[in-house]
């Protein structure tokens, strides 16, 4: 299984527009297993869709479903996907929580500032003699 940093990196690279097989495979180059847990889309038997129960949602779901999607399928590299309702909330709590990292950052730069602009008057003069 992906772990929860992994995760984030999947739903952001697909919301980037990196979201064919060929470049999923770039960033996670290991062949996981388990890749069926984070795509939402049925296997499909013919023309009934088999193998997933409905309240098992992934982050990702392939825009067009191919039509020999099963267990056995082999990921073509032009195979294309988006996110789900699921990847899209993890995208968007993965920018909002670097954005609260981000104002942290600056809120503690701005402070340190501070900090040594207060010092100034008290430094100057062991400076100049």
């Amino acid at each position: 299984m992906l772990t929860d940093l992994e995760s984030k990196k999947l739903v952001c690279l697909i919301a980037s527009g990196k979201s064919t097989y060929r470049d999923i495979k770039r960033f996670f180059p290991l062949d996981w297993p388990d890749r069926y847990l984070y795509i939402t889309d049925e296997f499909r038997k013919g023309n009934v869709f088999v193998g997933q129960r409905p309240e098992k949602v992934g982050l990702i779901e392939f825009e067009t479903v191919p039509d020999d999607y099963s267990r056995d399928y082999k990921f073509r590299d032009t195979d294309k996907f988006r996110l789900t309702i699921k990847g899209r909330n993890l995208y968007d709590k993965s920018i909002r929580e670097d954005r609260l990292y981000l104002f942290a950052k600056m809120a503690a730069i701005a402070s340190i500032i501070a900090a040594l602009v207060t010092m100034m008057p008290l430094i100057l003069p062991l400076i100049k003699h």
